[in-house]
């Protein structure tokens, strides 16, 4: 206790001198450049519309301008943006994403995420989903830590949001195309209507593709392999705002994504099937992926005087068909599935003298099936046959944050979440006709935790342009099962971090 005590008194005295010396060297650099200032970056990560300078958590945003200019497509290179942040692909379109070293790599459709990612505030539970192409976003905010109070499960490591630009009652609109090697072509677009004085309309749309960046050595028609890791990427959104009133609004909203060409395969290492070079190899199987991703969102505001009124609720489909190639034996395998998710949320949220405050309730649900079958020999495969794979996840929360006096502000918060999880299918042998022939063993679960998540804080403005924040936050991912049967559950996983920093400005608001 008293090292940390030494820690957080050496921590505000830096914090309280370098404040000093910024204010100092602001001043003196005023004069020569009062109109070269950063632009204020407004988040929604607590909830509410606040100064990303002024929200007292360890957090990125990323501004969709700066997402073009850097060439961002996808959710992967997210990760060149943000510090702590690691995303990686599998070659069957999953992402891995962990934040400060902690994530998931169970990507099946029983392992759930440690990094809880959103677009448009909707929760997209499985790893396949989250590979939607970056168009037409408004901005991507990235939480570090544990953000168990207001994001819920499956959040220990920490919470992505990517918000999409919202219609506008202006009239816009853009198209870009480009072109690079490996045959790249990229084609974009947007339109923003305002349809009349109360409704706007937003449609955007991206189209991806380039060639394989691994190249088959021994291509033929029907037995050779083909190319792999090319794209072939059809996607796009369509939003209406209708806003009748100064206090209602409600957005209604689609997308669209369609994922096609041959994906990726690896190759073990050792096997005969190498080449040397990672940029080819002796690929067996012709590869192919038809996946099929849509989602319909809906938000509704109604300003009540004493605070706003929201609800969330998002419905998401995946389909996904693809073939792939066993690393190590070059025999084909196809995988079937289906996802289908509900999620709800109701929030109420204001301001009451010095409190600034927000509770709610969460609803979520999931139905999954899965059919993935493995080629052994003429008329025999290895076949995981899941028909029933279902979560169900609801949960109230509430969060306030009050201001002791003008510079110093203390924050609460609590969470209570019940999950049950459950399983119903197995592991069979089936001939080429589908039919099975030998069950190998049947994988069933059923399951339920709960958990009670907290958070508490403290912020104050060391000067104008300068603040020092520290938290104790904790985390709960739910717990899940294993193949097989009986004693095949394991517990939920739990997190607590402790935090403290600063954010500055410095030299009139240009550093």
């Amino acid at each position: 206790m008293q090292k940390g005590t030494e820690i957080m008194r050496t921590m505000l005295f830096v914090s309280a001198a370098v404040a000093a010396v910024g204010c100092n060297a602001s001043t003196a650099f005023a004069q020569e450049a009062s109109s070269a200032q950063l632009d204020e970056v407004v988040v929604t990560a607590q909830r509410r519309s606040e100064n990303l300078q002024k929200t007292p958590l360890t957090l990125s945003a990323v501004t969709g301008e700066k997402l073009e200019s850097q060439g961002v497509k996808t959710v992967v290179d997210i990760a060149n943006q943000v510090p702590s942040l690691q995303i990686t692909s599998s070659g069957a379109g999953s992402a891995q994403i962990f934040l400060r070293g902690i994530g998931s790599t169970n990507t099946t459709e029983v392992g759930d995420p440690a990094v809880a990612y959103h677009m448009d505030g909707i929760y997209i539970a499985r790893s396949t989903s989250v590979g939607a192409l970056f168009y037409d976003v408004d901005r991507v905010e990235v939480l570090r830590g544990p953000q168990g109070t207001l994001y819920g499960r499956n959040a220990t490591a920490g919470a992505i949001n990517v918000i999409t630009r919202s219609p506008k009652f202006d009239y816009e609109a853009n198209g870009a195309i480009e072109v690079g090697n490996y045959g790249a072509l990229t084609t974009s677009g947007m339109v923003n209507i305002p349809v009349s004085e109360t409704i706007a309309l937003r449609a955007a749309f991206q189209q991806s593709r380039h060639d394989g960046y691994v190249v088959a050595l021994n291509k033929g028609p029907g037995t050779g392999g083909n190319d792999r890791y090319d794209q072939d990427d059809k996607s796009a959104r369509v939003q209406v705002l209708w806003k009748p009133t100064d206090t209602f609004s409600l957005k209604l909203g689609t997308d669209y994504l369609h994922q096609g060409g041959a994906g990726g395969g690896d190759q073990a290492y050792g096997s005969t099937r190498q080449t040397g070079d990672p940029w080819t190899c002796n690929c067996s199987t012709n590869l192919y992926r038809n996946n099929k991703f849509f989602g319909a969102q809906a938000e509704a505001n109604l300003d009540l005087a004493f605070g706003t009124l929201t609800y969330l609720g998002g419905y998401n489909f995946s389909r996904l068909d693809r073939s792939g190639e066993n690393a190590a034996t070059g025999a084909p395998n196809v995988f079937k599935g289906k996802d289908y998710t509900w999620s709800h949320e109701l929030r109420l949220g204001g301001k009451t003298g010095a409190l600034d405050w927000v509770v709610g309730l969460y609803r979520f649900t999931e139905d999954n099936n899965v059919d993935f079958r493995v080629f052994l020999a003429t008329n025999s495969y290895l076949s995981f046959i899941q028909p029933e794979v279902t979560a169900e996840s609801w949960a109230a929360f509430g969060q306030g944050t009050y201001a002791v006096t003008d510079r110093l502000r203390v924050t609460g918060g609590l969470r209570y979440t019940e999950d049950q999880k459950a399983r119903d299918g197995g592991t069979y042998l089936t001939n080429s006709a589908g039919a099975i022939t030998t069950t190998v063993v049947r994988n069933l679960a059923d399951a339920k935790w709960d958990a009670l998540n907290w958070k508490v804080g403290v912020d104050f403005d060391l000067t104008p342009d300068s603040m020092f924040y520290a938290n104790i936050a904790t985390g709960y991912k739910a717990g899940g099962y294993y193949d097989g049967v009986g004693a095949n559950t394991y517990e939920p996983e739990e997190i607590t971090s402790y935090e403290a920093g600063v954010k500055n400005r410095f030299f009139d608001n240009r550093l």
